[in-house]
């Protein structure tokens, strides 16, 4: 009843359009240019906020931290200085952190010329600059050289273990929701250290700031690049095709038209551009241009039989646009499944993405036949008919030796199936921000230059709360947070793992107040030296414990430096700190409440929702699929049948994933859902007209054959186009977004190979009943096969009265 429904929808729809098709070209443009208008208020934003919904208690947690300590955003410069320390090079420096210091929305800039030196004299706390602007002659700087690689502070933040690299570290602010400020400080970072003489220096930044920052400039790179990519390859598809400029312009027309209409979208519901949004431009050029070619294909295959344009839009209106309806459906089906996502640029990406593509739809409806049905006449091309009833010809042969070889195509499919399920059960799910770009990038590369330096490049943060007021002054407190500090660096010395807190502070002061003796460097023994101490530093007017602690000391923050790494191997640390805390800091400490937040923290949860978000959009993108095809077959089995065959395409690469350990990532968790959606838009229109030529000649191997001649043109043509748009994303500088694009292009290719190989052989060896149960009302005599199918087949019968039969059963 759907399917009737809606071609005799589309057939009243042919009829009113040709005769108001002004109108309602008028109406597109009107909507178009509305949405286009908010085009200019989409923004960027990246931040790690912007990827969690705003309830979600991970993130909670983060800002909390934030309201106590301001920021845990740094950006980090490191270079090699081997040659020994001078008093033109120290000034040097000094002076080049002083300008650091003065860029807009740097907090704090130190580096070892001004770190902070705690020196006691005569039960006085001195805090001044490790080197003093005295300090001139070569052995004093030599000796202080020595003294940084060995001080537990200085050691792999402001000189490295082997005193020939030295870093700055720069305290940035953090504006919630804003990316420019990051990009404008990156370019003056970078900026400074082109001058001369630091430009010798060899200088690399990197850093949370730094790192939105060049994430930003990627994507907006390369958006643009693959768009026009992705545009000039199926436009050269397009041509071999359908050996037609027309053909041609069309779809890129109308590709570009939803790209414009989506970024609006986003910019009027106020949606950022994130990053996994790079793939909307692109996905909407490769996919929206599905219902294009099935119109053009037909409209093509009906002039070729003599008929006039118009007819042939009326024609091509009926027996494409009701299957591209149905096709659209199943697609954005897969794309709004992603609104369950916790996952915030996931669930926006899926309702934009799902939405652009209905518009996109509506485009095509309006756009492609306002065009063709304005050519008085289309030339006859010889050239272009032989090509035409040569595909034909190939098509069919084709689907003839399937047919033959039938038993043993099943045999291979059921091995593929098997293969394909052990690989996807081998699937599993990790995040790793630094990782979604490929080593030979330069912002990988100045990663890895700083990490061989310095051993970290980023932070875990740990929140202790005492519970009240100056909690943290507790000795024995102070005493498990060291262990738990030495535990962590012990256990992840190959992460670089570098802890630090108040209660490294307390002994370091300690120390300094008992003549710099190393054996005082520990925590005093009562709770009231512990508060002198501390008021002694306060004192002397540095201002380092606010970031350390709260102003009423009841909480304290551990800042534990790492490597960038990958989240499985953050969950490890995060497993070892709460392994300590439940044994170490009980009842004799206080009984603190302690947590683990931080930028790292925050990516590790997004790990957690991945697997989460993939198994809910794919259950509920088979559900509606499955729905769909029952509803457009009438068969329940039929339906469940070629959602089934659909699926195995999709498995096949899961299963790929799962052999080549390519983990789910916020790029290629939507691989499922989007492939799923796009390959059943080929299943509807191959097994609608399977049905129509089963119910004209009552054989379904000569409907199966038929089928693949006719359909399959489009099928096999879209199958090209989305395989080829989406392959350029191999050349991204992003790896995840690399491997999405190559494996939904395998995706596509499988599903091309499932569509001409597997799914016919499976449909002949058990489908006959199920066509049976579900045929469609005859147009011919049973028994009346085609010889050889020249034009897309469709329901018979007159243009006009298949619009009088919607209007008498909408009447009802």
């Amino acid at each position: 009843m759907i399917s009737r429904l809606l071609d005799q929808f589309f057939a009243w729809y042919a009829d009113v359009f040709l005769r108001r098709r002004y109108v309602f070209l008028a109406a597109m443009l009107v909507g178009v240019a509305t949405l286009a208008a908010f085009v200019p208020k989409l923004r960027f934003d990246n931040s790690p906020e912007s990827f969690f919904l705003r309830e979600d208690k991970t993130l909670e947690r983060y800002q909390h931290f934030q309201a106590l300590f301001g920021t845990d955003e740094y950006a980090l410069i490191v270079f090699e200085r081997k040659e020994p320390w001078t008093q033109e090079f120290i000034e040097q420096l000094r002076t080049l952190t002083d300008r650091l210091a003065k860029v807009p929305d740097v907090l704090e800039a130190t580096s070892i010329a001004n770190v902070r030196h705690v020196v006691g004299e005569d039960d006085q706390l001195i805090v001044e600059d490790f080197i003093p602007l005295e300090m001139k002659e070569p052995a004093e700087l030599e000796a202080r050289r020595k003294a940084a690689q060995e001080h537990p502070y200085y050691r792999d933040m402001f000189v490295s273990a082997d005193g020939t690299s030295l870093g700055l570290v720069l305290k940035t602010q953090i504006h919630a929701g804003e990316i420019d400020y990051k990009i404008e400080m990156t370019k003056r970072f970078r900026a400074l250290l082109a001058e001369e003489p630091y430009r010798a220096w060899g200088a690399r930044v990197v850093g949370s700031p730094v790192l939105d920052a060049d994430v930003r400039e990627i994507m907006s790179r390369e958006s643009g690049t693959f768009c026009v990519l992705v545009l000039l390859l199926m436009s050269a598809v397009f041509y071999i095709v359908f050996r037609s400029w027309l053909a041609v312009v069309l779809p890129i027309t109308v590709a570009l038209l939803s790209v414009v209409c989506a970024l609006g979208l986003m910019g009027l519901t106020g949606m950022p551009f994130t990053l996994v949004s790079a793939i909307i431009p692109s996905f909407l050029i490769s996919t929206g241009v599905g219902p294009s070619i099935f119109l053009l294909s037909a409209f093509f295959n009906t002039v070729n039989e003599g008929r006039s344009p118009r007819e042939a839009v009326a024609e091509a209106l009926r027996h494409s646009a009701s299957s591209s309806v149905l096709s659209m459906v199943t697609t954005a089906a897969g794309l709004f499944a992603f609104s369950v996502s916790k996952i915030r640029p996931i669930e926006e990406l899926g309702r934009t993405m799902g939405t652009a593509l209905g518009i996109s739809f509506c485009i095509t409806l309006i756009l492609v036949p306002f065009v063709l049905a304005g050519r008085k006449h289309i030339a006859a091309s010889a050239k272009r008919k032989d090509m035409l009833e040569g595909r034909v010809q190939g098509l069919r042969t084709w689907a003839e030796m399937v047919m033959r070889h039938r038993r043993k195509i099943i045999v291979i499919f059921s091995l593929f199936v098997a293969t394909a399920l052990s690989g996807a059960l081998r699937l599993r799910s990790d995040y790793h921000y630094l990782g979604v770009f490929k080593t030979s990038t330069p912002l990988r590369q100045d990663y890895d230059y700083v990490e061989r330096a310095m051993k970290a490049s980023t932070s875990i943060e740990v929140l202790i709360d005492t519970g009240k007021p100056d909690g943290v002054k507790n000795p024995a407190l102070l005493q498990a947070m060291l262990g738990l500090e030495r535990t962590v660096a012990e256990r992840f010395a190959s992460m670089g793992a570098k802890p630090y807190s108040v209660a490294d502070l307390t002994s370091e002061i300690n120390q300094a107040l008992s003549n710099g003796n190393p054996e005082a460097y520990t925590i005093p023994a009562t709770a009231n030296a512990v508060a002198e101490n501390l008021l002694l530093y306060q004192l002397s007017g540095d201002d380092e414990l606010t970031s350390l602690v709260s102003s009423d000391f009841r909480y304290a923050r551990i800042r534990i430096a790492v490597a960038n790494r990958p989240d499985q191997e953050n969950q490890a640390v995060f497993a070892v700190i709460q392994e300590y805390t439940g044994k170490h800091l009980g009842a004799a400490v206080g009984s603190p409440k302690v947590e683990v937040t931080g930028l790292i923290h925050l990516w590790a949860a997004i790990d957690s929702y991945l697997a989460q978000t993939e198994l809910e959009a794919l259950l509920i993108t088979v559900l509606a699929v499955a729905l769909v095809m029952i509803a457009v077959f009438r068969s329940v089995l039929l339906g469940l049948l070629v959602a089934a065959l659909n699926a195995s395409a999709v498995l096949g690469t899961l299963g790929l994933m799962g052999y080549l350990g390519i983990w789910l990532d916020p790029y290629t968790i939507l691989i499922a859902s989007f492939a799923l959606g796009i390959l059943d838009d080929d299943s509807i229109h191959i097994v609608r007209d399977i049905q129509r030529q089963y119910a004209q000649t009552g054989d379904l191997r000569v409907a199966i054959v038929n089928a693949s001649s006719s359909a399959g043109q489009g099928i096999f043509y879209l199958s090209a186009a989305l395989a080829c748009g989406f392959a350029t994303y191999a050349f991204s500088t992003v790896a995840s977004l690399s491997k999405f694009g190559l494996l939904i292009a395998f995706t596509v290719v499988l599903g091309a190979v499932t569509e001409f190989i597997f799914a016919p052989a499976v449909l002949k060896a058990v489908g006959e009943p199920l066509f049976r149960r579900s045929r469609l009302p005859a147009h011919a005599p049973p028994g009346a096969a085609l010889a050889e199918v020249k034009s897309v087949p469709g329901l018979s019968g007159t243009h006009e009265d298949t619009s009088s039969d919607f209007r008498k059963e909408a009447s009802k």
